[in-house]
This record gives structure tokens, C-alpha cells and sequence, in this order.
């Protein structure tokens, strides 16, 4: 018997999680001890949400003796889709078939990889390494930064960094608005509007823990950013003057963009310790498989708290680990 395989028994049913456990919500620490026992009664008193249940199915296993679990007897289980979504074919174009069960079905999470294009060249753009959007906006950045510093070399040190100070904070604000009014809009009575959401944010729900669907890719960001930057630009007009530098305000906006897509990276896949990001990490985690119309802010809940989309998170007796 391979000791390295975590099993758990959960309804009669067993459960191959070895590699969940260090993506587990909940954190690893707090299924120590629960390898090759049932998990039942545990997982009742934590009371999870049915996304989690929903879940645990993708990591059942069948055997010929459930008495006896032998990693001889374990075979993965072939999932039942009742949503009759191919997993094995592209599934942009099948999405929808779903119709109104389709914000249902995004927001029940799986654990594997996901397939959005026939075409492989499109399918390879739509994937994104977390490194991709500091090597695409770093200079770009940096170009707007020491352009304006060229430009405008009278201009008092206070008021170039609160240009770009104001740029971070309105990205937040940004974030919070895009994710929450277009990311998680009803889509489903639109056809022509479901594969657009799912490509923007519903393929992230769906499969939260696939590294290469996590950061916004390059080229439908810069296109973003562009009509963001319209607004910004019409204000000069209005505002105009040494205190006002629109230019400065986009390189803010790119730097807080940059902070939130390596925060989500980190706070998906990295095991933070430090007091803000374990907070954000749980508070992301919450927004994802359990209050999916709360929880909007990512690198910062200030906006949930004024708006009213606050999560409050259980306090626990013990930090989790991940």
C-alpha cells in the first residue's frame, strides 16, 4: 500500500485528494490525521458549502473491496457530467448548450485542466504564465514614468507620486466594479454574451486552481485599459494643470493592475503567512466557493466594506496552512 496516497471515505465513497490537499480551502493542516478514515462527520461539522461537495467528486475512485483500501484496488473514476459538457473537447463551443443552468454550473468548481479552443494556437494565446503581464507592463510602465519625469521637469516630486499614488487607488475601485458589475453580470438569457463571460472570468470559477487561467492575458488587458483610459484623458480637460496628469494616473493604474494579478496568482497558489495576505487568501477562498455575490474586492476589501459586499470570516482557534 503506497502510504503517499491520502484516501478518504466520505458517503461510501472513496476519495484520492493527495493533490488538493495542499489546495484545500480549509488548509492541509486541518485534514492531518484523516488519511485512509472517513471524513463525514468532519465534514458536516464544518459545515461545507455544496460547491465543496460538488468538488470532492472530481477526486472520487472506484475499488473492488471499499472494506479494504489498497492502492491496488484504486481506479479513477470516470466523473458523471450531468450538465453533458464534454471534458475531453474544446469547451468554448459547448457552453451554450447550457442555457439557464449556466451560472449554476460555473460556480460548481473542478480540480483539472481546462480546454477552451479547437484551434491550438488560439487554445496556446489563451493560456497565461503568471510572469506574462510583468514582462508585457513593466516597461511600459516604466516608459510612462520617466517620460513624464522628461516632460515635466518642474513638476514638485509630491505631486508626481500622487498622480500615481491616485492611479493605484483608482485601479482598486476599478477592480472592484469590473469584477463585480461585468465579471459576475447575469449572462445566462444572453447566448451571445455567455462564451464572452466565461472566456473573462467564468472559466476561473470553474476551474480555480489551473495556474495558466488565473492572470489576465496581455491583449484583451491592454484593449481594457485602453477604454479605461478614456475617461481619464476627458477629465485633463476639465482639470488640467500641473496637479493633474492623466499619463501618470494610467501608469498608477497599470502599477495597481500589476499588484492585483500577482496578488491573485499568490493568494490561488502560494501559502501566505503574512497577517493582510492569509486574510485575503481566506477572504478570496470564501468569495469562491461559498458567497460568490460578496467578496469582490481581491487585493483589497476596501470597496466591498463601502459598498456593502463585505465578507465576515469565521474566526478560527488556529491558522491554516497551505
Amino acid at each position: 500500500m503506497n502510504e503517499k496516497k491520502f484516501i478518504v471515505e466520505y458517503k461510501n465513497q472513496l476519495y484520492d485528494i493527495t493533490k488538493f490537499l495542499s489546495k484545500h480551502p480549509g488548509g492541509v493542516n486541518t485534514l492531518i490525521g484523516y488519511n485512509r478514515r472517513n471524513i463525514e462527520e468532519k465534514f458536516l461539522n464544518v459545515e461545507h458549502s455544496p460547491a465543496a461537495e460538488y468538488l470532492l467528486k472530481d477526486y472520487r475512485v472506484k475499488s473492488d473491496n471499499q472494506n479494504f483500501i489498497s492502492d491496488e484496488s484504486l481506479e479513477v473514476s470516470q466523473r458523471y457530467e450531468v450538465y453533458h459538457i464534454n471534458w475531453n473537447a474544446a469547451l468554448l463551443p459547448q457552453i451554450n448548450q447550457l442555457g439557464d443552468k449556466y451560472s449554476e454550473w460555473v460556480n460548481k468548481p473542478i480540480d483539472r485542466k481546462l480546454r477552451l479552443f479547437k484551434n491550438p494556437l488560439l487554445e496556446t494565446l489563451s493560456k497565461t504564465p503568471w510572469y506574462l503581464p510583468l514582462i508585457f507592463w513593466t516597461p511600459i510602465i516604466v516608459f510612462l514614468i520617466t517620460n513624464e519625469f522628461i516632460r515635466s521637469p518642474t513638476a514638485t516630486s509630491f505631486m508626481f507620486f500622487l498622480n500615481l499614488f491616485s492611479g493605484v487607488v483608482l485601479w482598486t475601485l476599478v477592480e472592484y466594479i469590473l469584477h463585480r458589475f461585468l465579471f459576475h453580470m447575469t449572462v445566462q438569457n444572453y447566448p451571445n454574451l455567455v462564451k464572452i463571460h466565461f472566456m473573462l472570468h467564468g472559466l476561473h470559477h470553474k476551474v480555480p486552481f489551473d495556474e495558466q487561467r488565473l492572470v489576465f492575458p496581455p491583449v484583451p488587458a491592454a484593449i481594457l485599459s485602453i477604454l479605461l483610459y478614456q475617461p481619464i484623458v476627458l477629465l485633463n480637460h476639465f482639470c488640467g494643470g500641473n496637479f493633474y496628469n492623466s499619463r501618470l494616473i494610467l501608469a498608477g493604474g497599470l502599477i495597481g493592475y500589476l499588484c492585483y494579478d500577482m496578488i491573485h496568482f499568490y493568494i490561488h497558489h502560494g501559502s501566505p503567512t503574512n497577517k493582510y495576505f492569509y486574510h485575503l487568501k481566506r477572504y478570496h477562498y470564501n468569495h469562491h466557493f461559498v458567497n460568490h455575490d460578496k467578496g469582490f474586492g481581491i487585493s483589497s476589501p476596501l470597496w466591498d466594506g463601502i459598498f456593502g459586499t463585505k465578507l465576515f470570516l469565521k474566526k478560527l482557534k488556529y491558522l491554516l496552512k497551505w
